[in-house]
């Protein structure tokens, strides 16, 4: 009779230990997808930012030398970025959405047909952001005045977005184990403590 209430004893605590265990891991492993979810939804929207701030700077400089057709300066400006590594690739549009200047092209001034993200771009007005799975594509129509003159576009590496999130990801990975490990140290006393009178 001992033996049977000492097991039916065991066997509760042990139901309740599995059950709130579970419950505490599930509430983490939410809690971290959750927070997950925000910080890439915030790291994309930075990027994004920098991309915008990128293209604005670029249409103010680019904006004579395009209105003037100097493609000279354009191809200068986009080589340079690439140089430098702040782009992945840039590329300059005329209004009918022909490429004029793009590092990874050469003679773009013949190129007879339009591109149809020069064109995409040009039927818009206001940035537009492409996510691939290595880069973030944006870009906008140059307008001056009220006349759209061209289009201008950039790709960013996505690089560091990835090495954000993977350091966030391992964070709560990390935060969850020690939560579930202390949750059953918890669990197993309050189990027990629950089950002794009984």
């Amino acid at each position: 009779m001992w033996r049977r209430l000492k097991h039916q004893k065991d066997l509760l605590a042990t139901k309740l230990t599995l059950a709130m265990t579970a419950l505490i891991i599930l509430s983490t492993a939410s809690v971290t997808w959750l927070s997950l979810r925000r910080e890439q939804r915030n790291f994309r929207t930075e990027l994004e930012q920098q991309a915008e701030a990128m293209l604005d700077t670029l249409s103010v400089t680019t904006g004579d030398a395009l209105y003037f057709s100097d493609v000279d300066f354009m191809e200068d400006i986009i080589d340079q970025l690439q140089h430098n590594q702040i782009v992945l690739a840039g590329r300059i549009y005329q209004k009918e959405g022909r490429i004029i200047a793009d590092a990874h092209l050469e003679s773009n001034i013949y190129r007879l047909e339009a591109d149809p993200f020069g064109q995409e771009l040009l039927q818009r007005d206001t940035t537009l952001f492409q996510w691939c799975s290595d880069r973030l594509l944006a870009g906008k129509p140059v307008i001056i005045g009220d006349e759209k003159i061209g289009a201008i576009s950039i790709s960013l590496s996505t690089n560091s977005l990835q090495e954000k999130i993977a350091a966030v990801r391992n964070q709560g990975f990390y935060l969850a184990l020690i939560a579930g490990i202390i949750g059953t140290i918890i669990t197993l006393w309050l189990s027990r403590s629950i089950t002794e009178p009984l």
